[in-house]
């Protein structure tokens, strides 16, 4: 026989997975907000589009809002952890580094392409991929981005130094990655949990109702 205090019990229950889940929610929407910031904008409508569906899950009870929002997540969570793989494989790679790099310095009148390098040489205070002879090698100017304040061409390739920075880079974004999926992976569980818990809430409800009539 089920009693009313195992039902408030229930509810209970539910209302701190609830709040687990709601600020699940509102760390994804923020994570979200500051993408669209750095320029992320797809990420931050499927975070928004993702958050909206548990909200309503949990505002409404409905388990299968709730399976939705779960399935959505796992799909997104999956991805994230993909990313992670690939950002920091990728850019251990010396050699796609170097192909990279030498795809921007062979297209450096494309103006996008010439702001990025001349960013990199005058950041890193280098020049050229192995040295300033590549500009010459591929009979263009030199940069005056590939000289510092007194006029000296820097004597440093960029592509070491360009390398490190991709790698110490690729490991922060892919800790990000993992962070964001672990998150999500534990609104998975909160939102499985929540709805298994509002099918045992009717159920039980159900039962009192029917022992209360009889």
């Amino acid at each position: 026989m089920y009693k009313r205090t195992d039902i408030l019990t229930k509810i209970c229950e539910q209302g701190i997975t609830k709040w687990l889940l709601e600020l699940m929610n509102i760390i994804l929407i923020c994570i979200g907000v500051t993408c669209v910031i750095l320029g992320g904008r797809s990420l931050n409508e499927k975070s928004s589009y993702n958050s909206g569906v548990g909200d309503i899950g949990c505002l409404f009870k409905k388990p299968k809002l709730l399976h939705i929002y779960a399935i959505l997540l796992i799909v997104l969570a999956v991805a994230q952890f993909s990313n992670a793989f690939v950002t920091m494989n990728q850019h251990g790679d010396f050699n796609v580094t170097r192909g990279a790099l030498t795809e921007k310095v062979e297209k450096y009148k494309d103006c996008n392409n010439k702001n990025f390098v001349d960013q990199v040489q005058r950041d890193n205070k280098c020049c050229g991929i192995d040295g300033p002879n590549d500009w010459a090698n591929l009979n263009q100017s030199l940069p005056f981005s590939c000289r510092d304040k007194k006029n000296n061409v820097y004597a440093e390739g960029c592509l070491y130094l360009f390398h490190e920075l991709l790698r110490k880079n690729s490991v922060i974004f892919g800790i990000f990655y993992c962070v964001i999926g672990t998150m999500m992976t534990l609104a998975v569980i909160a939102a499985c949990c929540l709805a298994c818990s509002f099918r045992k809430q009717d159920k039980m409800r159900e039962e009192f109702e029917y022992q209360e009539a009889y």
